[in-house]
């Protein structure tokens, strides 16, 4: 079965990807303990959007987030949206702060369970690659 793609860019809502597998057997997953841990990313808001910039984050680090909750206000040169997280967990991390400009899929911050570690976060982040052109939904 292919990936399939959510992004619900007109609410603002981040890209994830989800095969359908459970993540234990998803062979995507180079660690199931890992499968807890969502990157929060640059979202793509059209098709000439190469970057963002970063306004401000609308919740700290250790809030726990809910799906479709405002947590980070993102400025591009045509307008300013509100990006909603598309998963639930704790914002563990914010790896890049107001006023930074970055290009779309860029990892800015972290989501996870609470009683993820530390060291998995850091594996996380150490191991995260960028999806290319074709896994994100404009």
């Amino acid at each position: 079965m292919p990936p399939q793609r959510h992004n619900n860019t007109a609410q603002g809502r981040l890209n994830t990807v989800s095969d359908g597998l459970p993540q234990a057997h998803n062979p995507n997953h180079k660690e199931s303990i890992m499968s807890n841990i969502k990157p929060v990313i640059i979202p793509k808001w059209g098709l000439t959007m190469e970057e963002g910039t970063i306004s401000e984050w609308l919740v700290d680090v250790g809030t726990p987030v809910s799906v479709g909750m405002e947590i980070l206000n993102i400025e591009t040169d045509k307008l300013t949206n509100a990006v909603e997280a598309a998963d639930a967990g704790v914002l563990r991390r914010i790896l890049h702060g107001g006023g930074e400009t970055l290009p779309v899929k860029t990892l800015i911050g972290i989501l996870a369970d609470a009683d993820t570690s530390e060291a998995e976060i850091d594996a996380f982040i150490a191991s995260w690659v960028p999806p290319s052109a074709d896994e994100v939904d404009e």
